[in-house]
């Protein structure tokens, strides 16, 4: 097999988010129900279309502390076939601790450290929006598949956290929401990506928070300190000494009364199956 091409070092940003997520490992699993959801929804999703090959090699790439290997390892692939691929190294120790038979990696999922048809299967469960670019990414999905291997990954739209990003313009509080892939765009790259386009669809997951403190303390035991202004670590301590905190109570208060049976934050996933030419 051809051997990858040489790794590059990953972007200053890009090295932001896996210390973000890196620091989180402790508490990722306790916050992370929606990633759950939205990867069983996804494996659901993928069953419609392949059986789960217990011989073939299977890559998780953001893998986390290995939620999705778990669930291959239960549809029956053999331990020794799953890898799993993350920036974090601390969640990537988490996950070889409960399943020490799995290969783990701290790897990008736009360098791939593996030869070209590696894999029969490759999942990825919402890291791609943290990625420089899509394009990538699809590349090197099928440089690493072997012919007829199966892509299945989910982003994150851009009606993500909307009701949140109006709640911080309302109450004059800078929000920092991450920018995501339009519609338009990710259209754009799958049509000119060298896989197949298999299955796709779009699906809204709502969650609710007794204020937005709340919400924005999971997204920082998650590691997404980068999807809103406040939780992350430097804009947050720079907004403190600027009247910060005022402006953090008033956002509260905000919330309280706009949705007094709780702050929806809403999270726009686009689910998205792809086949590797034989």
């Amino acid at each position: 097999m051809t051997q990858p091409a040489a790794v590059s070092p990953a972007s200053g940003e890009k090295r932001r988010i896996g210390a973000c997520f890196a620091a989180a490992a402790a508490s990722y699993d306790h916050a992370a129900a929606l990633q759950r959801e939205i990867g069983l929804a996804l494996l659901d999703e993928l069953s419609g279309h392949v059986t789960m090959p217990p011989n073939g090699r299977c890559l998780d790439l953001g893998c986390g502390t290995g939620f999705i290997l778990d669930q291959l390892a239960a549809r029956g692939v053999a331990a020794d076939h799953l890898f799993g691929a993350d920036l974090a190294m601390p969640m990537l120790e988490q996950g070889r601790r409960r399943r020490p038979g799995a290969r783990w990696l701290c790897a990008d999922a736009e360098r791939l450290p593996f030869n070209d048809r590696s894999f029969e299967l490759i999942i990825s469960n919402l890291p791609v929006q943290w990625l420089d670019g899509l394009e990538r990414f699809l590349a090197e999905a099928a440089r690493t598949l072997r012919p007829g291997g199966w892509l299945a990954f989910t982003t994150l739209g851009t009606r993500t956290l909307a009701e949140f990003e109006r709640l911080c313009r309302d109450a004059a509080q800078p929000s920092r929401v991450n920018r995501f892939i339009t519609k338009d765009k990710l259209k754009a790259c799958l049509e000119h990506a060298p896989l197949r386009l298999e299955a796709q669809r779009r699906s809204r997951h709502v969650r609710r928070y007794p204020g937005a403190w709340a919400l924005m303390r999971e997204l920082k035991q998650l590691g997404a300190h980068h999807l809103a202004y406040p939780t992350h670590p430097h804009l947050h301590a720079r907004a403190a000494g600027l009247g910060g905190r005022s402006r953090l109570v008033a956002l509260e208060r905000l919330a309280g009364l706009r949705y007094p049976e709780g702050v929806p934050a809403s999270y726009d996933t686009h689910f998205i199956i792809l086949r590797k030419p034989d």
